[in-house]
Parts: structure tokens; C-alpha cells; sequence
């Protein structure tokens, strides 16, 4: 059979194809053995809340980082980061970080210029995309100091994970620009 891989064995390429094509659903019409559609979609959304739980955990993980972060110790942060070529960052600060060199940095700047901060999580939304990969979406609360000056913390945010030799790291940060930070940092 051509284009399915397997040409010695015509029967099989075909059920390889209709598996690619009809994800696993192919080989369960009705009566067949094995063929409860219910039992495996249960399957499927228990797997899927163990990844949206996985993902949640890296979420608190990261926001426990961010705020040892806004405290002055960027250690934490460094170890809940994927460290590839490919992460990115666009923080309140503005700008965009490619690359894990410039993420790290971009913390280690943060470390440094904030101070006796407190930030949280609200509204949380966790969208597995796959069994390796989702992302959050939701609201950064709270309040740090940057010099003698207090600064209200209130941002959209969307932070995206993914599965690591078995962790779940971040690989994207993105909040909204916070004029007052920027404004405060250039002075």
C-alpha cells in the first residue's frame, strides 16, 4: 500500500491510515470487542484532568518562583524555566526576551529592581493542548516596591508549559506592559 509505511502488508497500512485519520474511533463500531465508546472517552477526560492538574501544580510553582522573583532571589525561577533556545518573555517592564539568556536575565533584572512584593494568581484558566504542552491564562494580583516606591500589580497574563523528561517547565510569559513600572524604572 502506498504512503502508509508498511507495503508488505496491505491490511495493516490500511488500519495504520484509518487510525491516523480517525483517531482511535475506527476500530470501535458497535459490538465489536473492546468497543465502549464511553469507558474510553472516560479514559481520554481522566487523562486530560491529570494533565490540566500537572499544569495547575506547574502554575503554582511558578508563581511561588515569581514571588521569591519580586523579593530579590531569582534562584526559584531558574528551575521552573525550560532552558532552550526557543523560550520567550514579554514582562510588565516591556520589551521581549528570546532565548533562555534572556529570559534569565530578564529575572535576574527583576530580582534587582524589585523588593518586598506579593503576587497572585486569579481567574485561572488551564488549556491543556496535549498530553506535553498547555498554557494559562489569567490575572496577576498584588503589590512590590521598585525603590520607595509601591506599585499596584494588577496584569493579564498567559504563561505556556511544557513536559520536559518527564517536568513541566515554562516556555512563554506574557503580561500586559504596566505603564507605571516602565515610568518608574526610567527614572
Amino acid at each position: 500500500m502506498q504512503g502508509s509505511g508498511f507495503p508488505a502488508y496491505p491490511v495493516l497500512g490500511k488500519i495504520v491510515h484509518m487510525d491516523h485519520v480517525w483517531d482511535d474511533d475506527w476500530c470501535h463500531a458497535q459490538g465489536a470487542v473492546g468497543s465502549d465508546p464511553l469507558k474510553r472517552r472516560r479514559g481520554k477526560a481522566r487523562l486530560a484532568m491529570a494533565v490540566e492538574d500537572e499544569i495547575r501544580q506547574a502554575s503554582e510553582q511558578f508563581y511561588a518562583a515569581l514571588n521569591s522573583v519580586i523579593n530579590g532571589d531569582p534562584e526559584p525561577m531558574m528551575e521552573v524555566w525550560s532552558h532552550g533556545s526557543e523560550v520567550t518573555a514579554m514582562h510588565p517592564l516591556g520589551g521581549r526576551e528570546i532565548g533562555w539568556e534572556e529570559v534569565r536575565a530578564s529575572w535576574e533584572q527583576v530580582a534587582q529592581a524589585f523588593s518586598d512584593g506579593q503576587v497572585s494568581l486569579d481567574g485561572l484558566v488551564v488549556v491543556p493542548l496535549s498530553d506535553d504542552v498547555g498554557y494559562t491564562l489569567g490575572s496577576e494580583n498584588g503589590q512590590a516596591k521598585v525603590g520607595d516606591e509601591t506599585l499596584v500589580i494588577d496584569w493579564r497574563v498567559t504563561n505556556i508549559y511544557r513536559r520536559e523528561e518527564g517536568e513541566w517547565k515554562m516556555v512563554h510569559h506574557h503580561t500586559d506592559v504596566s505603564p507605571a513600572v516602565v515610568e518608574v524604572l526610567e527614572r
